[in-house]
């Protein structure tokens, strides 16, 4: 070794590449029923010492499908076509991804790194006219919160509005425990829920929770602004 190549190694070691970061673009959260597919689904990632990944042997792996791309080109990002082989969960689930790369100076050193994909049912909240039981198509209608999520749990900000204040929650979540005030602290006073499972709760995919949706509305109607925290 020459006295270059000695002080070389004793200043600039060879530092071992890793993943600093690995997705999907868009695509996190879905609701059941919901597939992954098309013909442009982006992977993305990025490495810390990237000149040290062995070129072309990037690889992904799925959990459901097996390898799905295999010893490609370590620059991101890479689209996939899923349009052959869509994934997807008609209950709430997940699916996980796996990358992987070389090591130049170590070949036989596999680095990676996970994403993963889940599948939940979407969370009604919104203004409720009168004091009546909603059906289906008045439960997916409520506005102020109609997402995809995996609890109640959290703050509620409902704007002044003389209403009731209505939550339907899949039966196969933790159910909300308390109902309060954000600004007194004080219990908001709800009715006993009622349960609604029926074709008329499917989702836009065909598919509801196993059991329905549980409906828990406010026993008063609420004129002023309101935060309302939902403890499970």
């Amino acid at each position: 070794m020459t006295m270059q190549q000695m002080w070389d190694l004793l200043l600039y070691p060879y530092l071992h590449p890793s993943f600093s970061s690995f997705a999907i673009t868009g695509i996190s959260l879905l609701e059941c029923g919901d597939p992954i597919i098309g013909p442009a689904v982006k992977f993305t990632w990025s490495f810390l010492n990237p000149t040290n990944v062995k070129p072309m042997t990037f690889s992904i792996t799925d959990a459901v499908l097996g390898a799905i791309e295999t010893n490609i080109s370590t620059i991101s990002p890479k689209a996939h076509n899923f349009a052959a082989t869509p994934i997807v969960k008609n209950l709430t689930g997940s699916d996980l991804f796996t990358a992987t790369a070389k090591d130049t100076e170590t070949p036989a050193l596999t680095i990676s790194s996970t994403y993963t994909v889940n599948w939940n049912w979407r969370l009604y909240v919104g203004d409720q006219a009168g004091a009546g039981n909603l059906n289906g198509a008045q439960i997916q209608a409520l506005a102020l919160y109609n997402a995809v999520n995996s609890s109640i749990a959290g703050t509620y900000v409902f704007p002044a509005a003389a209403t009731y204040k209505t939550f339907a929650v899949p039966v196969t979540w933790a159910q909300p425990i308390s109902f309060k005030d954000a600004a007194t602290g004080f219990n908001v006073p709800m009715q006993a829920f009622y349960a609604i499972n029926n074709a008329a709760m499917d989702n836009t995919f065909g598919f509801r929770p196993a059991g329905g949706y549980n409906v828990y509305r406010t026993t008063n109607i609420i004129g002023g602004a309101i935060n309302i925290i939902v403890g499970v």
